[in-house]
């Protein structure tokens, strides 16, 4: 990178951002608590509750109706309009219990795990035995293939897509 004695590799890094950003975690809201906390998102709670971003003015709501899925407005016709927003949607019906737990076993299982390997040779190096010699930046960078943390992906798929 002219004019300075840098290569491009040099210049790719995404610590600035990791100064810059705290991420906080994922929204969620529920049958019994229908809100986002957010002015921006929506419970959909049809099938199961997850927080949705609002649809903008002209926007298409279609199948939201009774929902607050426009922002600052309301769905008419299949369209965002302006509008009074409604109170946040609470079902009037209760899913069976049996249901329930099903849709909370599946939820469960998809609990988001920080569990992987920032550097495309972490698989390599840990062959190398960098786990037990180089030990702190690979257990950073690496503690997946270092087994320092189970991985919510198969890691064989991971191996196998970089041939």
């Amino acid at each position: 990178m002219r004019p300075f004695n840098l290569i491009n590799r040099d210049g790719l890094s995404n610590l600035y951002t990791e100064q810059m950003y705290r991420y906080a975690p994922r929204p969620g809201c529920s049958f019994e608590i229908p809100t986002c906390g957010s002015p921006y998102l929506f419970c959909d709670a049809r099938i199961s509750p997850h927080c949705v971003s609002k649809i903008k003015f002209g926007g298409v709501c279609t199948g939201f109706e009774g929902l607050d899925a426009c922002f600052n407005g309301i769905c008419v016709a299949g369209r965002c309009i302006s509008g009074i927003m409604p109170a946040p949607f609470v079902p009037q019906t209760e899913l069976p219990s049996t249901l329930r737990g099903e849709i909370t076993r599946q939820y469960a299982s998809r609990q988001f795990t920080d569990c992987f390997n920032r550097m495309p040779c972490c698989e390599q190096w840990a062959k190398d035995g960098d786990c037990h010699t180089n030990k702190s930046p690979m257990v950073k960078f690496c503690a997946a293939a270092c087994g320092k943390c189970r991985p919510s992906f198969n890691v064989s798929d991971e191996k196998q897509k970089d041939k």
